[in-house]
C-alpha cells in the first residue's frame, strides 16, 4: 500500500471518533434523566415483586450511572479551566 493511502485510511478510522469525543451538556442532562428513569423502573419492578426483572432493572441502573459517571469525568476534564 502506498503511503497517501495509509494515511487517509489512518485518518477515516480516526475522524469518527475524535468528532464524538466531545461531552456535551445536553449529553449529561440525558444522563441524568437516564439515571432517574431506570430508578424509577427498579422500585416498579420492586412492587411487582418479580425476582428477574428486579435484577434486570438493577443491571440497567448499574450501567445507566456508570454512563452518566464515565461522561461526567469527561465533560469535567475537556472543560477545565487553565489559570
Amino acid at each position: 500500500m502506498k503511503l497517501p493511502m495509509m494515511i487517509a485510511i489512518a485518518a477515516a478510522i480516526a475522524l469518527p471518533s475524535a468528532a464524538s469525543a466531545h461531552t456535551s451538556r445536553a449529553e449529561l442532562r440525558r444522563d441524568v434523566r437516564d439515571v432517574h428513569q431506570e430508578r424509577h423502573d427498579v422500585r416498579r419492578a420492586e412492587r411487582s415483586g418479580n425476582e428477574a426483572r428486579i435484577h434486570a432493572e438493577r443491571r440497567e441502573l448499574r450501567g445507566a450511572r456508570r454512563e452518566l459517571r464515565e461522561d461526567e469525568r469527561a465533560f469535567r476534564r475537556q472543560h477545565r479551566r487553565h489559570r
